[in-house]
């Protein structure tokens, strides 16, 4: 989503182009459907908060999912059957099953919990908690938290190594990013980045 525009756009990568604009009431993050054909996308409207359903071969807009409070972070199931979603005021992720279109479930996690990702093979599911400054692994098909890991203070994203080795946490307030080990749910690495680091990226590939 662009912010500020109630749009989100559709770029073309090889020529940097924008190629289509969709109408999404105040957009914040996305996910995308493994096969790149559908994106679903976090609407932060009052009084209409959803999950807007974007068909990118179309590039039309096809369905939406109310939720009763603010959407912040939102993953796909990698079999795509299942979203995965925070919201403000909830300590649980939501999941929303996308063939009926409606939440099914939640699983309890830590206080404030933002940005939610899946392990490359559904085993498992990582959500920072910023509450209590910790990254929480959790079961999908029980619905339940395994593991917790303390990273720092106010985490604010993550990424995931392509072969789901590792975690990379940035947190906001103690200025660094941590490196999880996934396997042993350790801190293996803190490194120290500057001010307020929010968003991180991890390149494809082994690490």
């Amino acid at each position: 989503g662009a912010f500020g525009t109630n749009q989100a756009l559709l770029i073309d990568t090889s020529t940097d182009q924008i190629v289509k604009r969709l109408p999404v009431p105040m957009p914040h993050n996305s996910a995308l459907s493994p096969d790149g054909h559908m994106a679903y996308v976090g609407s932060q409207q009052q009084g209409a908060t959803a999950i807007v359903i974007l068909d990118l071969t179309q590039r039309t807009q096809v369905g939406s999912i109310p939720l009763e409070k603010t959407p912040r972070g939102l993953t796909l199931s990698p079999d795509a059957k299942q979203l995965y979603v925070t919201v403000a005021g909830a300590d649980a992720v939501q999941v929303v099953d996308l063939a009926s279109q409606r939440v099914v479930g939640q699983i309890p996690v830590g206080a404030s919990p933002h940005i939610v990702m899946m392990l490359p093979n559904g085993s498992a599911g990582l959500v920072v908690s910023q509450g209590p400054g910790t990254l929480e692994i959790f079961d999908p098909a029980h619905r339940t938290v395994s593991r917790t890991v303390r990273v720092g203070t106010n985490p604010h994203w993550l990424g995931v190594s392509s072969d789901g080795r590792a975690a990379f946490v940035t947190n906001e307030a103690s200025q660094d990013a941590a490196v999880v080990d996934v396997a042993s749910s350790t801190v293996t690495a803190t490194v120290q980045v500057g001010n307020a680091p929010r968003k991180i990226v991890v390149q494809p590939g082994p690490v």
